[in-house]
């Protein structure tokens, strides 16, 4: 009996099955658990040293939060964000002097918080159309169930009482 071990930890065991004296090889897979599995071996891609010349901040530096799985691939959602924090460093660049402080800060926060509300909306909705969507097909498989169980019950009774009236016409027809 021969092991054979492959890189992803699947093993192999050739053997010999012998019937009516004719040898015949075949291969049996034994599957196995590592205790270290694929996932936690992978690293974070290899990113070389890099420098910045003085007042330069790149906008890709502002997305180092995506990753994949969070952020990346881009969806619609992303984009929105990127056009937002685009828009951001515009309107924090652009801001007059007569405003104070305060005013920008409240009025940022605002915009903040209405582009909240609208994503929450838009779960919501899906959330909405999704639980309305499951909420008609069960009513409709439950009055399905329902008609099929009504169905069967006065299949049943009418058999039965065909049943009923053929064995009083037999007996009927004998006493006559």
């Amino acid at each position: 009996m021969e092991l054979i071990f492959q890189e992803n930890a699947k093993k192999y065991i050739q053997s010999k099955l012998i019937t009516n004296k004719k040898t015949t090889n075949y291969m049996h897979y034994i599957g196995s658990q590592t205790d270290y599995r694929e996932e936690s071996t992978q690293t974070d891609p290899f990113s070389p040293t890099y420098t910045i010349s003085g007042g330069e901040h790149p906008e890709v530096f502002a997305l180092s939060d995506f990753t994949y799985g969070k952020g990346l691939p881009v969806t619609s959602v992303e984009i929105s964000f990127i056009e937002r924090l685009r828009a951001r460093r515009e309107w924090e660049k652009d801001h007059t002097i007569d405003m104070t402080r305060t005013k920008i800060i409240i009025e940022r926060e605002i915009r903040q918080w209405q582009i909240r509300e609208k994503e929450i909306k838009m779960l919501q909705d899906t959330h909405l159309k999704l639980f309305t969507k499951n909420l008609h097909t069960y009513i409709k498989t439950d009055q399905d169930l329902t008609h099929n169980i009504i169905d069967l019950f006065i299949y049943r009774q009418e058999k039965q009482l065909k049943s009923q009236h053929e064995r009083l016409e037999i007996e009927t027809s004998r006493g006559a």
